[in-house]
């Protein structure tokens, strides 16, 4: 038994298992050829029993059925001599042909019951040519009196022979049904004991692959899986190896290869961590010093601000009354000088003014209540009703297209007053030659409705994609000072303000010229005209 044993040993699971499966299948496969062609005749003749010969047996009777009717319309027919006593007969006939019709489609498979069906079918036919078909004749002529009681007596006869080959019929019927329910019981025994051979030679098969599973696979995977057990609890210096079938041999080598790659990487990510740990600790160290550096120059701002609104007070005052006094006095240059000094002061002091007001944002003065956008717009068009009234700008509210009307956010009400402010200053200020302000404002919700979009269109000159991103900067500007006024602060407020109340603000695109400045709000949960519900 040592060679045997020795070359069983050297098989790889996929030969040993191929094997195994092969004969179990084979004796799993013949027999189950037996249960199907088993099952097949039992299918067969239960559907006889169940289908054929019950609806055979539910045919004949009404065959013999129509019959009576027949019998019936004639007799009443003959005693009255009134035609709708012969309803039962004509209907009577029309049943008769389908009956026929279905038990010879039904019985085709048995020519014993088809020979007593056509017996059958004949003596019915030989009553209504004999008998029937004569007497209706006859009443219908006037003639009822002259059917005779021989004539019935006949037709009794004729009748009588039908019944006798009905009742043969059926017992002929019901002989081949209880056959047939005879072979169905006898298929069933066959198949339910090929159903139990087949069980039990799949459970042998199963204990016997179970068997072998437990040798060739488990117990060896066992010891296999104590060692990578040993590896997952953290000891990346325990070798993995295995004595079972070549197959497992090889995971153990590929798993023995991953843990030595697993130790490395190991080391490797121990020093990373160390590594990355220590910048943690950098970044942390310069987040806090950044928000310390942020708030100072926030405070620098203000303070800065603030501290130079009275001395530059007194620089525009001075200069504005040099100018009053002397001016014309002097000579012209004298006059060109005192008014740019004038002009530098005031524009200084809007610099100041806005510098102030974007650094308060979020600072000072902030109260969060319910705000509806719709006030808010009244509010900034009603500041800047001075300019558009002279500029001739007209300002709308669109509600079509998926558009709502403006909602109820939570907010300053100072605050997006300035926004829209903004932007309709903008809009009227940056608008095109001997075109009057057109502005549209929408709005949708947005992120599935946790946020609300306003778009702020207007029809001026625009400005270009490529500086989508800079017109947000402090004090960036885009166009000449002596073409378009102001300190190039109002973008970069806006900016500041949305996105202190959780929104975002960018330049957003319009079919035809002009600008369209599209801003988000968080919406607030069943608030507003148009809010979610």
């Amino acid at each position: 038994m040592t060679g045997p044993r020795r070359s069983l040993h050297g098989w790889s699971l996929r030969r040993r298992f191929t094997v195994a499966v092969v004969l179990a299948g084979a004796m799993v496969s013949a027999l189950g050829v037996v249960v199907a062609v088993t099952f097949v005749e039992v299918g067969d003749t239960q559907a006889r029993v169940t289908q054929t010969f019950y609806s055979a047996v539910r045919q004949s009777s009404s065959l013999f059925t129509a019959y009576l009717d027949q019998e019936t319309g004639v007799r009443g027919y003959l005693l009255t001599s009134d035609e709708r006593f012969l309803t039962p007969y004509s209907d009577g006939l029309g049943e008769e042909d389908r009956a026929v019709t279905e038990l010879r489609r039904l019985l085709a498979h048995d020519p014993a019951l088809l020979a007593e069906l056509a017996d059958l079918h004949r003596d019915g036919r030989a009553w209504r040519d004999g008998y029937a078909t004569a007497v209706v004749d006859q009443v219908r002529a006037g003639r009822a009196q002259t059917v005779t009681a021989e004539q019935q007596a006949a037709g009794q006869r004729l009748f009588d022979r039908l019944r006798r080959s009905d009742d043969a019929f059926q017992r002929t019927l019901q002989a081949a049904r209880a056959a047939a329910v005879e072979d169905l019981g006898r298929g069933r025994a066959v198949l339910g004991l090929a159903f139990g051979a087949l069980a039990l030679l799949v459970l042998v098969a199963l204990v016997g692959l179970g068997l072998a599973l437990r040798r060739w696979i488990l117990e060896p995977l066992d010891a296999v899986r104590a060692d990578v057990g040993a590896v997952a609890d953290g000891d990346l210096d325990h070798e993995v190896t295995s004595s079972g079938p070549p197959d497992l041999h090889a995971v153990a080598a590929d798993v023995e290869r991953m843990r030595r790659r697993l130790r490395r990487a190991y080391a490797q990510q121990v020093a990373t961590t160390r590594t990355l740990e220590r910048q943690r600790e950098q970044l942390e160290q310069q987040t806090d010093d950044l928000r310390r550096s942020n708030a100072e120059l926030e405070q620098f701002a203000y303070v800065a601000s603030h501290d130079l609104q009275e001395p530059l007070r007194k620089v525009a005052s001075f200069t504005e009354l040099l100018q009053r006094r002397y001016g014309g006095q002097l000579d012209e240059r004298a006059d060109t000088y005192i008014a740019f000094a004038v002009d530098g002061a005031h524009r200084m002091q809007g610099l100041i003014n806005d510098l102030l007001a974007f650094s308060r944002v979020g600072r000072v003065g902030v109260t969060r209540t319910e705000v509806p956008l719709a006030a808010v717009l009244r509010r900034a068009q009603d500041d800047l009703s001075g300019a558009a009234e002279e500029a001739g700008a007209v300002v709308e509210v669109v509600e079509e297209d998926g558009a709502v009307p403006l909602p109820t956010v939570t907010g300053d009400a100072g605050l997006l007053t300035q926004v829209f402010q903004n932007l309709l200053g903008n809009a009227i200020k940056f608008r095109r030659p001997g075109v009057p302000p057109r502005v549209r404002i929408s709005c949708r919700p947005d992120d599935g409705g946790t946020l609300w979009r306003i778009d702020v269109t207007d029809n001026g000159i625009g400005i270009a994609p490529e500086y989508a991103d800079r017109v947000f900067v402090v004090f960036s500007r885009l166009n000449r000072r002596e073409d378009y006024p102001g300190t190039g602060i109002g973008l970069a407020l806006t900016k500041k303000i949305v996105e202190y109340h959780g929104g975002t603000i960018r330049l957003g695109t319009a079919p035809g010229p002009g600008t369209t400045i599209s801003f988000t709000l968080p919406a607030t949960a069943g608030t507003g005209e148009g809010g979610p519900a």
